[in-house]
């Protein structure tokens, strides 16, 4: 897998997740995808980042809300904009976003997509 490919991999699971209509067994497949995708990135190193970091730009509120929340959970804050925009809005992104916010502020949260076990 490259660089290019994770980050596709990794919006195009985001996007079907975002579906909130998936059956529980494809959630789970598609929430692995994208751990995957992160995890690939994270390995590559500084570029492999960066790749995930730019996916706070992406056009789908689903992708960058969750690269948001995987940034503000490792301690990255340059999230932290996308998920203060969605959470100003409606519906059941704009209650995760503010979960997700509060979570970090109370010093509870987690990244959704933990590393690779040695």
């Amino acid at each position: 897998m490259t660089v290019a490919e994770a980050v596709d991999r990794f919006r195009r699971a985001a996007n079907a997740k975002g579906d909130f209509g998936v059956p529980a067994r494809r959630d789970h497949a598609l929430y692995d995808e994208m751990a995957d995708a992160w995890r690939f990135l994270d390995a590559e190193g500084d570029v492999g980042r960066a790749a995930f970091r730019s996916l706070l730009a992406d056009p789908s509120e689903h992708v960058r809300c969750w690269v948001a929340s995987q940034l503000l959970g490792t301690g990255d804050s340059t999230g932290i904009p996308v998920l203060e925009a969605s959470a100003a809005g409606d519906g059941l992104r704009a209650f995760t976003s503010r979960m997700v916010l509060q979570e970090w502020r109370a010093g509870r949260l987690k990244p959704p997509f933990l590393p690779a076990r040695p």
